[in-house]
Formats: C-alpha cells, sequence, structure tokens
C-alpha cells in the first residue's frame, strides 16, 4: 500500500472516511478493504467491519489489524490474534507498525490492561510520526495518558490534559483536543465546578462536530447530560439524553440507563456491574453527594484560574478584584478568601513560595 494513501486513510475522521468510501475508488482492494473495516469500527457497525476484514488475505497484515479491530469492538478476547498484531507493531520494516501497535493498546485498554496498553501505545508514537501520521501518533498518547488515569484514578492530571491539548490542537488533531478538555470537565467534577466543566464540555463538543455517532461524540453528550442535570437544566439535559438514545455503541446504551436514573432522580440504585467504571461512579456519587458542598462564582473563578499551573498571589488579586482595592487591602481579602476556602475544600490547594496551584496528586475519595 502506498505510504501517503495510508496515512490519508488512518488519519481521516469519520465523515472523511465515509466519503472516501463513497465518492473515491482505489485499485487496490487492500485499501479498499480497510476504508471499510474502519468505518464499521467507528460507527459501531460490528457486520460491517466483519464483512470488510474477512475480504482481506490472512497474509497480509492488515487482516489480523482488522480481525483485532473487530475482536475488540465486540469484547471477545483472542490471543492469538493479539500475538500477531504483537509481532507486526515489533517489526521495523512493516509499514502498519504504528496502526498495529494503536489497535493493540485498545485491545489491552479494553481487557483491563492497562500497563500493557500505555506499553503499545507509546511504541506506536514513532513509527506514527515516521508514515507522517502525526495526529495518530497525538492519539497514541492521549490513549497512554487515559491509561496512567485508570490506574491511579483518584489523582487530578488537568496539567496533563492541558498540556496535550495544545499538542493537538498543533497537529490538528480535534478530536484529541476534544477528548482532552472532555476529561479535564470530568476532572472538575470532583470539586463540583460544575459551570466551569461545563465550559469545558462545550468546548470538546464544538470540536467533536465532524464525528458525530463516534462513541466519544456520544460520550462528551452524555457527560453534558450529566452535568446539566447536576446544574438543575433539566430541559436542556433532556435534549442531550434524546441524542444520545441515537447511538449504535453498546457502551453508549449502557450508559443512558444510568443517565436516566439521573435524571429521574432515584434514589434505589439498581446493580450497574455490567457499566464502565466512571459511570458506576457518577450513579454513586450522584447517591451520596447531592448535598456536597458547592464552590461560589468566586470560588470557582479562583479555580480556574489555579487548575493548572502555580500562579502568583498578585496575579490572582489582579483577576479576583482588579484595581479597586490597595494593595494592603487587596492582600488581606485573599488572605480571608485563601483561609475560606482552605477550610472547605480541605487538602484541594498548594502554597509554595508565594504561589498558588490546585493539589493534583490529591487522592480524593468516591
Amino acid at each position: 500500500m502506498d505510504k501517503q494513501i495510508f496515512r490519508e486513510i488512518i488519519e481521516a475522521t469519520p465523515s472523511q472516511i465515509r466519503e472516501l468510501k463513497l465518492t473515491r475508488s482505489f485499485e487496490c482492494e487492500l485499501i479498499t478493504a480497510y476504508i471499510g473495516v474502519l468505518d464499521g469500527y467507528l460507527s459501531g457497525d460490528h457486520q460491517e467491519l466483519e464483512y470488510h476484514f474477512s475480504k482481506i488475505s490472512n497474509e497480509e497484515d492488515l487482516h489480523w489489524i482488522s480481525k483485532l479491530r473487530y475482536e475488540t469492538s465486540i469484547n471477545v478476547s483472542n490471543n492469538q490474534t493479539a500475538s500477531k498484531v504483537l509481532a507486526i507493531s515489533q517489526n521495523d520494516d512493516s509499514l502498519y507498525r504504528g496502526e498495529a501497535g494503536f489497535i493493540l493498546g485498545m485491545h489491552y485498554m479494553k481487557n483491563g490492561q492497562d500497563a500493557n496498553a500505555i506499553n503499545a501505545f507509546s511504541n506506536s508514537y514513532s513509527p506514527l510520526c515516521k508514515v507522517g501520521a502525526n495526529r495518530k501518533a497525538t492519539k497514541s498518547l492521549l490513549n497512554a495518558l487515559a491509561c496512567k488515569t485508570r490506574i491511579s484514578p483518584n489523582k487530578k492530571y488537568i496539567r496533563e490534559y492541558e498540556s496535550l491539548a495544545e499538542k493537538a490542537k498543533v497537529n490538528g488533531a480535534k478530536s484529541v483536543e476534544a477528548i482532552c478538555y472532555h476529561n479535564i470537565s470530568k476532572e472538575l467534577l470532583h470539586v463540583n465546578a460544575f459551570e466551569l466543566a461545563l465550559s469545558y464540555t462545550n468546548k470538546a463538543f464544538n470540536l467533536l462536530s465532524e464525528e458525530n455517532g463516534t462513541y466519544h461524540y456520544f460520550e462528551v453528550v452524555l457527560n453534558r447530560c450529566h452535568i446539566l442535570a447536576k446544574l438543575g437544566r433539566y430541559s436542556e439535559a433532556l435534549k442531550d439524553y434524546q441524542i444520545a438514545l441515537t447511538s449504535d455503541h453498546p457502551q453508549t446504551k449502557d450508559a443512558l440507563s444510568a443517565i436516566k436514573i439521573l435524571l429521574d432522580q432515584k434514589r434505589d440504585l439498581e446493580s450497574f456491574s455490567h457499566l464502565e467504571p466512571c459511570w458506576v461512579d457518577k450513579l454513586n456519587a450522584h447517591n451520596r453527594n447531592d448535598q456536597k458542598i458547592k464552590p461560589t462564582k468566586t470560588e470557582l473563578k479562583f479555580i480556574n484560574l489555579i487548575k493548572s499551573e502555580p500562579v502568583t498571589r498578585d496575579f490572582v488579586i489582579k483577576e479576583l478584584y482588579g484595581d479597586k482595592l490597595d494593595w494592603e487591602s487587596a492582600q488581606n481579602r485573599l488572605r480571608v478568601f485563601v483561609h475560606r476556602f482552605r477550610k472547605k475544600f480541605p487538602d484541594q490547594l498548594i502554597e509554595s513560595e508565594d504561589k498558588l496551584v490546585l493539589n493534583s496528586d490529591l487522592t480524593i475519595s468516591a
């Protein structure tokens, strides 16, 4: 397969994949088949995925990569397929080395083997860059970071996600940038910063406009639905719930059950052991923490100022109070504010060398 065409295919958005499938014809049947595989995988159409990968000879590396995509999408684990793809991901001469490492990481991630997934995603980065697939390489970094959060789920990763979002923006990886903002939004929910969380999830939604129908698109929609429900904006939340009802992705259908409970304000939670961990957390948190203390508008603004990196007290004073107060009065007001903030949100604030920052290493009880 031509390297340039391969790069175009693996970097394409779902809408671009559909356009390639409908409007372009390729002499190479392998290209046509793999476009079909990606279309089926990204849209959650398992039958289409199986149909196209079965057309690829098992002598081809892309047969095994496609087969692992299929097995991952239907939650089947086959050691033979994974072993074949692992070998491809370690073959320096294979054009598909980076793609193999990427889908191998997805396979490990789906099966809860997060340490193996981190290695697979990290090892796929350089081979993907080598073929010019910088956007796909950035996705590998995102997935590796996502696995780290699964290993240490109570640690904050806001700074890491903001740094990766900047890298994604430079590389034109809109979906990665969107998912970073989506994950920042989820982090902010831990301190009940709902308005701020909503602003980040809206950023994510706008960036995913070209990926309508993907799992990540519906995940963002459901997260926004959850935030809107927490804010008491039920009519808006219901609209997002109805959008999510159109999803064919099994994970979305499961999460809809959890969202319905959030919207209906039910107290008798059923057992949802089959749900992904993040939705189990949302259900448990909703059931336990309805009365949890929420930040004021000023506290919310303060959290936004200090969430990513240490900032000076003078910077905080300027952003919170402007030039309305003299220096001594402003310092005293901030001192009182910080004292109250610490009492209201214990262990959330770190102060070092006259700088303030949100605690990124904090373990938050669920």
